[in-house]
């Protein structure tokens, strides 16, 4: 598995720690996933608010949700999803070229 943390720059990494998600790739025996990884309190501030503007809350695709949205708790949440299967239920989006 290939977490495309190269494709960021220490920047990007920085405004997703402080906004609470990341839309990231993952490449994994040649084919690419998107994921969409957020921290418990920006799903919570997404949730509130759009509950009281549409009365109804629906997710990203994709989403895992970490303590925090830094590479280190990004790959390990990603180990472990890879482990249980995550990823033959979501699909690739592309192959590597």
């Amino acid at each position: 598995m290939n977490i495309r943390f190269d494709e960021l720059t220490e920047r990007d990494l920085w405004e997703a720690w402080c906004k609470g998600y990341l839309h990231i790739k993952v490449e994994i025996d040649g084919k690419i996933y998107m994921v969409n990884v957020y921290d418990i309190e920006r799903l919570q501030q997404d949730f509130k608010t759009e509950m009281e503007y549409d009365g109804s809350y629906t997710t990203e695709p994709n989403l895992i949700i970490v303590d925090e949205v830094t590479p280190e708790k990004i790959k390990l949440a990603l180990e472990v999803n890879y482990k249980n299967k995550f990823f033959d239920e979501i699909g690739a989006v592309g192959e590597v070229k």
